[in-house]
């Protein structure tokens, strides 16, 4: 493991990442997905080694200097900070700033941080929230009072010193807003953000106001999806309140002509993981269900040319059928699938954004690496969602049966 870790901290591009690759695909990521509650305590551990084995090596100075600027000089000191004790709510009385990093991923800030998000506009009404994020993530929260957004993207595919390389121009805002607040006073809400390695890296010096909400054990063995377990961890240590969190977005209905109902907005991205896929046979062969039930058909396109490439023999069919065919932002179809009458497509962004704003779902979950991963990613909101759950090996036919039988 010592020997991966090093190669994913090599100066040599291409090495690096090769072994980055491997680490957080086979390695970080397959604890995080498990959602096992025994597997937070061994991320962390593993995590924190891997820290201590990379900051003094060349190219992670920033690192270093930050983690020593916090007072963390050590593995013992970092698992120390990432398990202490929440604040105690007499202390958050009167906060005037919050700070919330995203989780990176769309359909997380969607499912989770928006979820997060709303909790602290209801229990701190005068309380200015800064969420740090990417554009697109950012993008899900414009205009809605009480929220700044501060930059700082996160690299998914980047080799282990572009993503560790993110946490201190985190920290750098964190400590910005703490001396912005006339109190001195910034909590720390973190949603199990990748920025900060699932809570593990620190957002000030010992002692700060923080709340780490810890996904993979919280809320145990349930079944519950990510949204109402982040309502509950919220009831938990915030209190109850008499409005229940749900996940939101600032995205508007985008002006659909009657010509085009029923509307079913299609999305088979894929998100650079093509475990998620069940077949290009399925796909058309779900499209034409669609088109023989009387849907019109707003079909994205997905991120890159290797997804429009994908989806292009789709594309066809659409438009032969005088549907949309859309190639641009997320907000641009995400704001038809908040017009929308039906959203089908792959476990998402766009599921999430379904669910949240209202629209039914029809989601096909392939790729999971466990049973509790697929309960915990089921879209959850206002919109009724149905998950179709693709077993290893299951056939497309028996796929498109169930996937049928679950259009409305």
């Amino acid at each position: 493991m010592e020997a991966l870790i090093d190669l994913a901290a090599s100066d040599d591009d291409a090495t690096a990442a090769a072994a980055s690759k491997v680490l957080f695909r086979d390695i970080v990521e397959t604890l995080a997905d498990s959602f096992e509650p025994a597997h937070s305590a061994l991320y962390r551990g593993f995590f924190a080694r891997l820290i201590g084995q990379v900051r003094r090596k060349p190219g992670f100075e920033e690192l270093d200097q930050a983690l020593t600027l916090v007072g963390v000089r050590s593995t013992r000191d970092l698992l120390r900070r990432a398990q202490a004790p929440p604040p105690q709510r007499s202390d958050l009385n009167g906060l005037q700033r919050i700070l919330v990093p995203s989780r990176v991923t769309l359909g997380a800030d969607i499912a989770v941080s928006s979820v997060a998000l709303a909790g602290l506009r209801h229990r701190f009404p005068a309380a200015e929230i800064v969420f740090v994020g990417g554009p697109k993530n950012a993008d899900l929260f414009a205009g809605a009072k009480n929220i700044q957004t501060a930059a700082a993207p996160y690299p998914r595919g980047g080799t282990l010193r572009q993503r560790l390389a993110v946490w201190p121009q985190l920290l750098r805002i964190a400590l910005r807003e703490r001396d912005a607040a006339s109190d001195g006073r910034l909590l720390i809400l973190d949603p199990d953000s990748r920025m900060t390695q699932l809570g593990l890296l620190p957002l000030g010096a010992d002692g700060e106001l923080r709340l780490s909400f810890d996904s993979r054990a919280f809320g145990g063995h349930s079944s519950k999806p990510l949204a109402e377990v982040t309502a509950d961890w919220l009831d938990a240590f915030l209190g109850e309140t008499d409005r229940r969190a749900l996940p939101w977005t600032t995205f508007r209905q985008a002006e659909t002509p009657v010509e085009m109902r029923p509307l079913a907005a299609v999305s088979f991205g894929l998100g650079g993981n093509p475990s998620k896929r069940v077949s290009a046979a399925f796909e058309a062969r779900a499209l034409e269900s669609l088109i023989e039930r009387g849907y019109r058909i707003a079909l994205d396109c997905g991120l890159g040319e290797e997804e429009a490439a994908r989806v292009a023999p789709l594309a066809e069919r659409v438009r032969a059928t005088n549907g949309l065919v859309h190639q641009g932002s997320f907000r641009g179809f995400g704001e038809i699938v908040t017009a929308a009458d039906l959203f089908v497509g792959y476990d998402s962004s766009f599921g999430h954004l379904a669910a949240a704003m209202g629209t039914r779902g029809v989601t096909v979950f392939a790729g999971a690496v466990s049973d509790r991963m697929r309960r915990r990613w089921t879209p959850s909101g206002l919109g009724q969602s149905t998950v179709i759950d693709v077993s290893p090996g299951e056939t497309d036919a028996a796929v498109l049966a169930r996937f049928e039988q679950a259009l409305p």
